[in-house]
């Protein structure tokens, strides 16, 4: 039997955001800003964005929290700290969707980002401007 073992001193660790990633994250809410429209949903708003591009690919940006956030955290959740912090639950959840999720955000003020899925592809162009 393998035997799991934590690193202690990096369960409070952060590290920076790739950059190319923190740039779709922001590309993504400069867009909701723009073009999106908000509405409630249980208790938390919603704020969506319907994006065609010019072959007509659709692609849906999404953000759920208390209100649309002005950036995305410069930092991500180590692998260790999102272990030692289950279950957590973010306050912010930006997703996009082309027709699949291709990307998925989660963070809370103040604390680091986790990236709950993110795959590269022809919608990254569509979202930058």
């Amino acid at each position: 039997m393998i035997q799991h073992t934590r690193n202690p001193a990096a369960q409070g660790a952060s590290l920076p955001m790739p950059p190319a990633l923190r740039r779709l994250a922001e590309a993504a809410l400069a867009r909701l800003r723009r073009e999106g429209s908000a509405c409630e949903e249980t208790g938390s708003a919603v704020w969506q964005a319907d994006l065609t591009g010019p072959q007509d690919e659709k692609l849906r940006v999404l953000c759920r929290g208390p209100a649309l956030p002005a950036t995305v955290p410069a930092e991500m959740a180590t692998a260790e700290r999102i272990a030692a912090e289950r279950p957590w639950l973010g306050a912010y959840r930006l997703t996009v969707e082309a027709p699949l999720v291709v990307l998925d955000l989660c963070w809370s003020d103040n604390q680091p980002l986790r990236i709950m899925s993110y795959s590269r592809g022809a919608w990254e162009q569509l979202l930058l401007p």
